[in-house]
């Protein structure tokens, strides 16, 4: 990203000082840090491919699932790999980002059933329905595998021992594609 610095003075009363980086801004329009962002993530997304982002809370964990989907490539494109680990990031994330096309999703992020909320979230309040949700972990006494595809609606389950090397990246893959043919369907 290109840098710089400008000092403006306006009718010599007011001294100020505008930082801005990796953003282009045209004479009388302002745009705050946040837009700047969206444009840096707008443009690294038209270069990468479509978007994973892991939602773990186990920091190893998490660190060894972006190793292996940094490596992989769609349509000859990197997949863009993002972590998160809580659900207050991976909310921000949501927002923020309009290219996640697969969330991996630990179902007791922040030690609780809060990771398995974030399906909800992601549907009802995001009202997200292209996203495809791969939840991750272990099923308690109480919450059934089938009882997790109708209750939060999501698209796939794994048990975290499942998803390992060659595993992971097909699961991963599978659930781009779906995303694809969704969001081409939607369209």
């Amino acid at each position: 990203s290109v840098g710089f610095t400008a000092r403006l003075r306006f009718l010599g009363l007011i001294g100020g000082r505008i930082d801005i980086v990796g953003c282009k801004i045209a004479w009388g329009v302002t745009r705050t840090q946040d837009d700047c962002a969206m444009n840096q993530m707008r443009d690294e997304a038209a270069l990468l491919g479509p978007a994973v982002l892991i939602a773990e809370g186990n920091p190893a964990l998490r660190e060894v699932t972006r190793r292996t989907l940094s490596r992989m490539r769609l349509n000859d494109r990197p997949v863009a790999v993002l972590t998160a680990a809580t659900v207050i990031d991976v909310q921000n994330l949501l927002k923020m980002r309009d290219d996640i096309a697969v969330v991996l999703l630990d179902a007791d992020l922040d030690g609780t059933d809060r990771g398995l909320g974030l399906a909800s979230y992601i549907r009802a309040v995001l009202r997200n329905r292209l996203v495809r949700i791969v939840v991750m972990g272990g099923v308690k006494a109480g919450r059934s595998e089938a009882n997790l595809f109708e209750w939060y609606e999501i698209n796939d389950y794994r048990e975290r021992e499942e998803l390992v090397g060659g595993r992971l990246t097909a699961c991963v893959a599978a659930a781009l594609r779906a995303f694809a043919e969704v969001r081409a369907l939607a369209e």
